[in-house]
């Protein structure tokens, strides 16, 4: 079954539920990151007013949400933060100056990028887009170590038999792997990332962590 885990993580850590996704379920090899991209209109101009400037997301507790608030905590940013229910209505009010700037996922702002009615100023992932090579990424500018990806993945029940969770994994691994699926990856912005049942647990639970820390620090709560 195929599920959105990083917001799977978010929501257990939102609302304090007793679910433990590696508990629960069997991680297949799939790992594709989406990266948040900060973008803003072409004409907006600097701001040294703290508390005055204004950040939407697609949702409270939104992936991008936490992007920006991770941000906020490493560069000791002051912020408004302002939740939509979706990208559709943010990119609307971005566009229409309503609000000063967004944290959205790459592939839902490409088009705008190219078209001039936006522009992006930072990535979120661990290196530059292959559809935008002239943005830096938030490292490059000055913060090491931050990275803000929504990523996707295949899920099976916990009870699946290991030889299928092998089998479905090293089938998407190669899958993954292929030179035409990558590239497709890539030109929606996304980035394409194989691994293998145990390497994703181990991933899933770093990320568990590191998203609980953000939630905490910031004090975030569920809508």
């Amino acid at each position: 079954m195929k599920k959105s885990p990083d917001e799977l993580l978010v929501t257990k850590s939102l609302v304090k539920s007793a679910f433990t996704s590696t508990e629960n379920e069997s991680i297949s090899a799939l790992r594709r990151s989406v990266s948040s991209g900060l973008a803003t209109r072409p004409d907006a101009s600097r701001t040294n007013k703290p508390g005055k400037v204004s950040f939407g997301s697609a949702g409270q507790g939104s992936a991008q949400h936490l992007a920006l608030e991770m941000f906020k905590l490493q560069a000791k940013v002051d912020a408004i933060h302002v939740p939509y229910k979706g990208s559709g209505p943010l990119l609307t009010d971005l566009m229409g100056g309503r609000i000063d700037a967004a944290a959205v996922g790459a592939p839902a702002v490409l088009q705008f990028i190219k078209a001039g009615k936006l522009r992006c100023i930072a990535t979120g992932s661990a290196q530059r887009l292959a559809q935008l090579p002239e943005v830096p990424t938030v490292a490059e500018q000055g913060f090491p170590g931050l990275e803000a990806s929504a990523w996707l993945a295949v899920l099976l029940p916990a009870q699946t038999p290991a030889d299928k969770v092998k089998r479905l994994s090293d089938a998407v691994v190669k899958v993954v792997g292929m030179p035409e699926i990558q590239k497709k990856f890539l030109a929606a912005g996304a980035i394409p990332h194989a691994m293998d049942a145990a390497r994703f647990a181990a991933f899933l639970r770093s990320e568990d962590q590191r998203w609980s820390k953000v939630i905490a620090q910031s004090g975030i709560k569920a809508d």
